[in-house]
């Protein structure tokens, strides 16, 4: 939305309002039709926490909130597996687990350096995602929070890269990434007459 309005409108900063509060975007360069976005994220909270899943056992990790709820766990593997399983499946299972009244994201962390992680992002009602913006913020802020890194991170999904600033546990993170134009659209009106003239011929 926020490349967007910087190509139609000149637009280099908007505040968007969304479930999980205020978010204000600010375009930071602009190459249409690439545009680089820094966005307030709000406050993250994260609370450590290890869950039982049937037929996995004890899975240890964090519940992590930006808006939305996220369960991130550590994985040392370059495949992101855990518990015996790849992490597309465990994610599945965490992610309907009737521990999370409406489901949660899950995040397969692994710290590379103490300014970079990699992850993987299993979606709530979606599946394996290649990019989140509020993923990449649950990740860093789990890894910032509970495994001593950098409070500047590169976060690699599969989607590319974006980088989180987290200055303090009680202060808003900023995530910055790219954001592209793929494709427009033109709305048009069309008469009564023109419409019976359309639904007669398949239209």
């Amino acid at each position: 939305m926020a490349a967007w309005l910087a190509r139609s409108e000149g637009v280099r900063e908007v505040a968007i309002g969304t479930l999980g509060g205020v978010r204000t975007c600010c375009v930071i360069e602009a190459n249409d039709p690439v545009y680089r976005i820094e966005t307030g994220m709000g406050v993250p909270r994260v609370e450590e926490r290890t869950i039982e899943i049937p037929g996995v056992g004890a899975v240890a990790g964090a519940v992590v909130h930006v808006g939305n709820p996220h369960f991130v766990l550590f994985v040392e593997r370059e495949d992101f597996g855990a518990h015996g399983m790849t992490w597309q499946a465990l994610g599945a299972k965490i992610s309907a687990s009737s521990l999370f009244a409406q489901g949660t994201n899950v995040e397969f962390v692994r710290v590379c350096a103490t300014g970079e992680i990699a992850f993987r992002i299993y979606e709530r009602g979606c599946g394996p995602t290649m990019s989140s913006g509020t993923g990449t913020c649950a990740a860093s802020a789990a890894a910032m929070a509970l495994r001593g890194t950098a409070r500047e991170l590169t976060a690699l999904a599969e989607g590319g890269s974006q980088k989180t600033v987290w200055p303090a546990n009680d202060a808003a993170m900023r995530l910055t990434g790219p954001a592209e134009i793929v494709c427009q659209g033109n709305a048009f009106q069309v008469d009564a007459a023109d419409a019976k003239k359309r639904a007669a011929v398949g239209i």
